[in-house]
Formats: structure tokens, C-alpha cells, sequence
């Protein structure tokens, strides 16, 4: 899916825990790629609680709320850029709330981003005539940040190869049966590992808890049944690991804002 094809304003911020501030929240509809170069961030995206320890590059993509916490005992550094997809339409947003909320730290993305931070410092010094040249540039490499978010993020790019084999075990096995009935422990086995250790290192990973990701992909398959098939709503629960229709509804609701009836009596996501 072309993200880019109209153009987007893009922004770049540099921040820290050293500035005094811990925790910021916004409202307004945002795209945004984060690279954290020291320390850990706990973001909060529309709800859905993810942290994500350094060196890594995250995504996050919200309709409603983000909120952003820094830890006050552990130096924390960060860099990222926005935009505001005010042009999207619902399948643009199914597409990426799929994208991988974190990364392992790639050099091609912090390259882009030092670029594009010193960029924004120096058009702070140009003459008035150069902003428009340096705009476009800046908006060049955010669209390049994102294209290439999306391309590490892309499968068999280095990003998948990077994970720690246990972590791609459970993610493989999540991903090709969500259906099954699973818990932390049952989890853990698959790659040798104790519960606490595999949340430690999805979160790191990943961004999110292997339970979360559990449930993100049951719900990402329910919603595919519902587009492509005519299985009822306790069917399609059942077949993606809920234990009720009410749950699996709930569930669609919570992630896609739209109840599973709705879903099918109006234009697919």
C-alpha cells in the first residue's frame, strides 16, 4: 500500500529525560517513527500500553491518544518524526496498526533521521527563500523514514533475521496458530524460555507482550473472516481462539471502533 501518494508535512523532534519532562500526551491524529537511542520509553497508543528499551526504532499510529512516559532513573534519548493522516481512510489505518510497533535499531534509519535533524537545524538559520527548499527536503526524508520503516518491517527483511531465535519461534507459532488455546507458560516452552524472561525480551523485540501480540493477531484474523467469508460471528470467534462471540466482538469494537456487524453492512476496512 502507497502511503505517500499525496504529500504529508512532516516534523522532527529531539528529546530527553534531562530536560525535566517525563511525560507527554497528545491528541491530535499522528503517524509517527521514533528511534530511542539511550534508555526506555513507555508509550500509550490509543489505549495500548507497549515499552520499548533502546537502541530500537518504534511505530505508532493513533486515532484518538498518545501518551508518552520516560523513566526519571535511567537516561533517556530520542529522536522522531510525524505526520498527520488526516486523508486516510479506514484501510489505511487496518494497514498500519499491522506494522510491527518496535524494530532493532538499523543504521539506514538513524542516518535518515541525523540527517533530517540537522536539516531542520540549519533551515533555522537560512535565509526566508531556502525554507521552502528545505521543506521539501525535510518532508523527502520523512517519507523516506517511513518507506523504510515499512521496508525493514517488511518479511525476510534484516529486521525479522535480527530476532532473538526464541522470540521468532513464539512469533511463528503465533502467527500461524492463533486459533490454538495459549497461555504465557505454553509459550515460554516453545522457545526454553521462563514467562517473565520471553516478555522481557518480546518487549524489547516487539514492543508488546507475546499475550498481546497473541490477541492482536486473533483479532487481525477475525477481521479478515468477517470481510472475506460469510461465517457467523460465534464461528469466526471460535476458529481465531475466542472463547465467546461477546468476546471476539468486544474485542473488534475495542480495536477497529466498529462493532462485527458493522464491519459487514458497510464499506470493508
Amino acid at each position: 500500500m502507497d502511503l505517500f501518494a499525496q504529500r504529508h508535512r512532516f516534523t522532527f523532534h529531539e528529546g530527553s529525560n534531562e530536560t525535566g519532562v517525563y511525560h507527554v500526551a497528545y491528541r491530535d491524529q499522528r503517524a509517527e517513527v521514533s528511534i530511542i537511542l539511550e534508555g526506555a520509553i513507555r508509550f500509550v497508543v490509543d489505549g495500548e500500553a507497549r515499552h520499548v528499551e533502546a537502541p530500537a526504532i518504534s511505530f505508532q499510529a493513533y486515532r484518538e491518544r498518545l501518551e508518552v512516559s520516560l523513566p526519571r532513573e535511567r537516561r533517556t534519548r530520542t529522536m522522531w518524526c510525524h505526520f498527520s493522516p488526516t486523508d486516510f481512510g479506514d484501510p489505511e489505518w487496518a494497514w498500519m496498526h499491522r506494522l510491527p510497533p518496535a524494530l532493532p535499531m538499523m543504521g539506514s534509519l538513524e542516518n535518515l533521521f541525523r540527517s533530517a535533524t540537522q536539516l531542520v537545524q540549519h533551515d533555522a538559520w537560512s535565509m526566508p527563500q531556502q525554507h521552502d527548499y528545505a521543506a521539501q527536503a525535510r518532508d523527502a526524508l520523512g517519507s523516506a523514514i517511513f518507506a523504510e520503516y515499512i521496508r525493514c518491517a517488511s518479511g525476510g527483511s534484516a529486521a525479522s533475521a535480527a530476532l532473538p531465535r526464541p522470540v521468532a519461534m513464539v512469533k511463528k507459532a503465533i502467527e500461524e496458530r492463533y486459533g490454538e488455546e495459549w497461555d504465557l507458560e505454553s509459550l515460554a516452552r516453545l522457545g526454553n524460555l521462563n514467562g517473565k524472561y520471553l516478555i522481557s525480551l518480546f518487549r524489547k523485540h516487539l514492543g508488546e507482550t507475546p499475550i498481546s501480540y497473541l490477541w492482536k493477531r486473533r483479532a487481525e484474523a477475525g477481521l479478515a473472516l468477517l470481510r472475506q467469508t460469510d461465517l457467523g460471528v460465534e464461528e469466526i470467534a471460535f476458529r481465531c481462539g475466542y472463547q465467546t462471540a461477546a468476546h471476539f466482538s468486544r474485542s473488534i469494537k475495542q480495536r477497529y471502533g466498529r462493532s462485527p456487524r458493522a464491519i459487514r453492512t458497510i464499506l470493508p476496512l
